[in-house]
């Protein structure tokens, strides 16, 4: 019989425990209600940012322009994931490489410029990331601007 890895190992996450209470305010987080946009014409984002759920076991519900222009979402969802569907962007760094060789090219055009936006809306808010934490899989590190963005709706 083949022993089972902890959860932490294959999930790629240090887990350790606070000691104490923690001093800060904290609240109840359940998970997240998510729907995924899919549009008619499929994008690479889109299927980039599909598979990452799947791999991470996020679950979620596809919905399509019915179900969006039916309304009523808020009933059934706390969390509405759109991929970027067009070459139009929210948030736009200056054209050309902005990575060569390892080195970051043209980084004074991003100095004081916003990356990740929390914007009220209705009684909800949007949360707009200004560059593909998900590009093709690959930067562990920037999926948690992802998948933290999901939690907010959750918590009590």
């Amino acid at each position: 019989m083949q022993s089972q890895k902890p959860i932490s190992y294959v999930s790629h996450l240090d887990i350790s425990g606070a000691g104490a209470q923690p001093s800060v305010k904290t609240a109840r987080v359940s998970a997240p209600k998510v729907a995924f946009y899919k549009s008619w014409t499929a994008s690479m984002d889109e299927g980039w940012t599909r598979w990452l759920f799947e791999q991470f076991e996020i679950p979620f519900i596809n919905i399509h322009d019915a179900e969006v222009k039916a309304g009523d979402l808020a009933e059934r969802f706390n969390v509405i994931v759109i991929p970027s569907m067009s070459a139009d962007a929210i948030s736009k760094y200056p054209d050309g490489d902005l990575l060569m060789s390892g080195y970051l090219m043209g980084e004074k055009y991003l100095h004081n410029r916003v990356a990740v936006v929390e914007v009220p809306l209705g009684e909800g808010k949007v949360i707009l990331l200004g560059f593909v934490v998900q590009n093709r899989a690959q930067p562990h590190t920037t999926f948690k601007l992802l998948f933290n963005s999901l939690y907010p709706a959750s918590m009590k």
